[in-house]
């Protein structure tokens, strides 16, 4: 005996709240529990402290964050700042760029936590003017200049040190004071 149409839909109404609870149960199950946010910091290292980086390098800070708990805190939400953005840059991830020769505080944040780095950065010599008379006679001295340019082709102050690489042909002096008299 066949059931009247109206039945079956009827039976069909019933069975549908079931999949649909079931199908809320499943999806329900993969999320992931929710998570309360990182806000107290019981200590934070920053390494290194300071740091002497020659221009035109970078360096990216290490830095351990360790909850309230005692309990190391993985990815921790950090926040980076600098005192002056022509001397250092400092990234998102914590990446320092030296930019120009100065010094520049670098900040990192987190969780009410700060801790600052000093940043000097060390000027770099892109080229050296050396200057002097062509030819020299045997037993002649001569007094050589120097002049060393930074990056951006400004004259720098840097201390210059000259060899000889034949001291048979000639030699250097680090002073005019120890230079023979002439004659």
């Amino acid at each position: 005996m066949r059931t009247p149409l109206s039945a079956r839909a009827c039976d069909r109404r019933r069975r549908a709240p079931i999949w649909l609870l079931f199908f809320t149960l499943a999806t329900a199950c993969d999320e992931a529990p929710p998570t309360t946010p990182f806000t107290e910091v019981g200590t934070m290292t920053v390494e290194p402290a300071t740091v002497d980086l020659p221009q035109g390098e970078r360096l990216t800070l290490r830095i351990t964050v360790v909850g309230a708990t005692g309990v190391p805190v993985p990815d921790p939400p950090l926040r980076f700042w600098t005192s002056d953005e022509r001397v250092a840059s400092v990234s998102s991830t914590g990446t320092v760029m030296a930019l120009q020769s100065g010094v520049a505080v670098i900040g990192v944040s987190s969780g009410g936590s700060h801790f600052n780095v000093v940043v000097t950065v060390l000027p770099v010599v892109r080229t050296l003017e050396l200057w002097m008379n062509r030819y020299l006679r045997v037993g002649w001295s001569q007094l050589m200049g120097a002049q060393a340019r930074d990056m951006h082709g400004q004259p720098m102050s840097a201390a210059v040190t000259v060899r000889s690489s034949d001291t048979g042909v000639a030699t250097v002096s680090p002073t005019p004071a120890d230079w023979p008299s002439p004659h």
